[in-house]
């Protein structure tokens, strides 16, 4: 929980402080976090913000960071690229 809440934090600050057309690339290694949780959390800050932002990329682990199948928590690195609007 104290997690989810500093990167809503620091990703609602990101928002708050860019300009329209401004990109932020922003990125979770937390193995807790799932990658449709972090887009909650991020839609959420945008939200607080005032902004709207959309992705333009979604990215994870490159292939020296497989992926289990027996285990998502592998699935941990997550990478969001978005367009504040």
């Amino acid at each position: 929980e104290a997690g989810s809440r500093r990167y809503f934090d620091l990703n609602q600050l990101a928002f708050r402080r860019a300009q329209p057309g401004t990109l932020v690339f922003t990125c979770s290694c937390s193995g807790a976090l799932s990658e449709n949780a972090f887009l909650a959390i991020l839609r959420d800050a945008a939200a607080e913000a005032g902004r709207d932002v959309r992705v333009l990329g979604s990215f994870g682990a490159g292939p020296d960071h497989p992926v289990a199948v027996e285990g998502s928590e592998t699935r941990y690195r997550k990478a969001i690229l978005l367009e504040v609007r």
